[in-house]
């Protein structure tokens, strides 16, 4: 019998909430940037938008931002 796989957890501090967070390095969307918030997307990783994305703070995009209906 084979022994389950889990994905490798970190903890980091959540840009716009400043909460910290359990993440994997699974793809990730947010639906919005506040006022004085930046969000960067890692190399490697992708930011799904669903249904609208607004951007008040700074978006630096080192991965890809894929738009979805």
């Amino acid at each position: 019998m084979s022994k389950a796989i889990r994905p490798k957890k970190k903890v980091v501090v959540n840009p716009l909430t400043g909460k910290i967070e359990y993440v994997n390095d699974n793809n990730f969307s947010y639906e919005n940037i506040p006022v004085g918030k930046k969000l960067t997307i890692q190399e490697n990783n992708q930011m799904v938008v669903h249904d609208g994305f607004e951007v008040d703070g700074d978006l630096e995009l080192l991965g890809s931002l894929i738009l979805e209906e």
